[in-house]
């Protein structure tokens, strides 16, 4: 992927993202998220594994408040809490397809 291929918005207003990696056979994709300052994700079902790695700013998640460098792990089946970013957040996420 260029680094000039498109954003799209997201379907949160606030966010956007950019697909890095979704090639033939692969059951998962790689996704590049902005979420802006005081966007709140709302509490969502996990279908499968997924992860998120925080490259700049700052996320809320099931009471600690992560930063670059940090990692969100959530199982297939488990239930998410909101999310929440104060001053905005950018982060590399692997979601299944």
């Amino acid at each position: 992927v260029s680094a000039d291929a498109p954003w799209m918005e997201s379907p949160l207003p606030g966010s956007r993202l950019k697909v890095l990696s979704a090639g033939p056979g692969q059951d998962y994709v790689m996704l590049l998220v902005e979420i802006g300052p005081g966007i709140t994700y709302p509490e969502h079902d996990h279908l499968g594994a997924e992860e998120m790695y925080v490259l700049t700013g700052d996320l809320q998640s099931e009471g600690q408040t992560l930063g670059p460098g940090d990692l969100l792990h959530a199982e297939p089946g488990t239930h998410h809490q909101p999310l929440h970013s104060i001053h905005g957040c950018t982060a590399l996420m692997v979601v299944p397809r």
